[in-house]
């Protein structure tokens, strides 16, 4: 934020002039624009205290569709347009302590005040590497029996749509209920999109929770065991949310097969989830909100908490509020595509990297991710050398004689007996495929273990001191080795 001189509005809470109370702060850099204000969670229509008995049951469950804007915040909000230029981005900060602020939709409150584009900042320095080719794309979507009815078919139509619009190629693996699925099917996908509807009859087997496995719940177990080996960029959920004492989730049927239970969804929190996406490989994840949904505020919880653990985008997003799926595409077309106009829209709360807008020294924001490779060490020296995976065309080699001497005629014979040039190439792509994904789930697990280091080496020095600027400069060199040389995949 120093560095970049970012203009950005800081919430958290305080108890001072008032208890529960909330504190705006405007920025640029570390420089403070004005004095700060305090408005208590009365003004928002909120009990003082979450959960409080005195709170409505809807409001329990589902702050952010019972809260207003305080009288004065969008005026608060406003006095930053002074600072701003034509079409500069603001970023949202939520400091510590956070209360129930992560629960609340900013974004609407604050963007017709300010009409600039607003992102919300992400919590770690590292920035994971952009796909270089067509995007890998998993989308799931549940409609539990405990919960309103949610038209997965329809929604994934408007999906298509969506990326259609932002102009960005994709792959997509669909996993949705058993009873939705003949719905499902009969969607005509866009054109550019390649897609492949996963049956819900193979999930059957991962409904036990004995298997040796890190992840409880079934429909993570199946996606995890259905997809191709090639690793997933972007996993994009649409359902319902869910809260439980200030933490957020996805509420979703019992399993992709089963769907009785008229009281309780199953649940899926922040640590399962994190460790499924590092298993795929996404660095990207869409929590989408559908119409009706039992709780708006449990996904932005759920995507507060995603954020606060590993680096990568992570959009929240209500059809509710963007029934054509306009500001999706303007999202995805921002991350993905090559169009530089940033969603507006109330119905979209983006956490984005401020270098997607401002890069790094030597490199444009429009530069195309490095194409993939594969290396390895070359032993005694610290340089890499390229290769390529594991190839069943050199065994071919060596057995023709092409490789090795002669093997003789007999050999030849039992080659052609047993590999037929089909047979190879599809074995070639399943292991360089597998290879890929391998290598995309490590990255994930690299980019979130260093930032959660870099974070905690920064709080641990005081800022401004020699210690802190050397690990600033160790920790920005980081961050560009993965995110422009980490397309090497080495």
């Amino acid at each position: 934020m120093r560095r970049r001189q970012l203009s950005r509005i800081r919430l958290s809470m305080t108890n001072k002039p008032e208890p529960d109370s909330l504190r705006c702060e405007l920025f640029r850099g570390d420089e403070s624009l004005t004095r700060e204000a305090t408005f208590p969670l009365a003004d928002f229509g909120l009990a003082k205290v979450e959960g409080s008995r005195r709170s409505s049951r809807r409001g329990r469950r589902d702050p952010a569709s019972v809260a207003h804007p305080a009288s004065g915040l969008a005026d608060f909000a406003a006095s930053l347009l002074d600072f701003l230029e034509p079409g500069e981005v603001v970023w949202l900060e939520l400091g510590r302590p956070k209360g129930i602020l992560p629960l609340l939709p900013w974004e609407r409150w604050l963007g017709p005040a300010i009409d600039h584009p607003i992102l919300r900042l992400p919590r770690y320095f590292v920035r994971p590497v952009r796909p270089a080719d067509r995007l890998q794309i998993a989308y799931c979507s549940s409609s539990p029996h405990a919960k309103s009815d949610v038209d997965v078919a329809e929604l994934l139509g408007r999906t298509y749509q969506a990326l259609h619009a932002a102009g960005v190629p994709a792959d997509i693996q669909v996993f949705v209920d058993s009873a939705a699925a003949d719905g499902v099917r009969s969607v005509v996908p866009s054109p550019g999109v390649d897609l492949t509807i996963h049956d819900a009859t193979s999930s059957d087997g991962y409904a036990d929770s004995a298997a040796a496995t890190p992840l409880l719940n079934p429909w993570l177990r199946w996606m995890t065991a259905s997809l191709p080996p090639r690793g997933v960029d972007l996993f994009h959920f649409v359902g319902h949310g869910y809260l439980s004492q200030g933490r957020g989730f996805l509420a979703y049927a019992q399993s992709p097969t089963r769907n009785t239970d008229p009281r309780w969804s199953r649940f899926i929190g922040h640590e399962e989830l994190t460790t499924f996406l590092d298993l795929v490989g996404a660095s990207a994840l869409v929590l989408t909100s559908p119409p009706g949904n039992y709780s708006f505020s449990g996904l932005l919880g759920l995507a507060d908490e995603v954020v606060a653990t590993r680096p990568g985008p992570v959009i929240t997003h209500d059809y509710a509020n963007d029934p054509a799926g306009d500001a999706l595409s303007t999202a995805l077309a921002f991350l993905y595509g090559d169009s530089p106009t940033l969603p507006r829209s109330p119905a979209v709360s983006l956490v984005a990297h401020p270098d997607r807008l401002s890069p790094s020294a030597g490199e444009s924001a429009d530069q195309e991710a490095p194409t993939r490779s594969y290396s390895r060490p070359a032993l005694g020296r610290g340089e890499t050398e390229s290769v390529d995976p594991p190839d069943p065309f050199d065994r071919l080699k060596v057995l023709f004689g092409t490789r090795g001497g002669d093997q003789g005629p007999e050999v030849k014979r039992r080659i052609r007996r047993d590999y037929t040039l089909e047979k190879v190439i599809r074995k070639r792509d399943e292991q360089r495929a597998r290879f890929s994904r391998w290598v995309q789930s490590s990255q994930r697990i690299l980019e979130r273990h260093t930032a959660q280091l870099a974070a905690k080496e920064m709080a641990s020095s005081k800022p401004g001191s020699a210690s802190q600027k050397g690990r600033e400069a160790a920790l920005r060199y980081v961050a560009e080795v993965l995110g422009e040389s980490s397309g090497d995949e080495s």
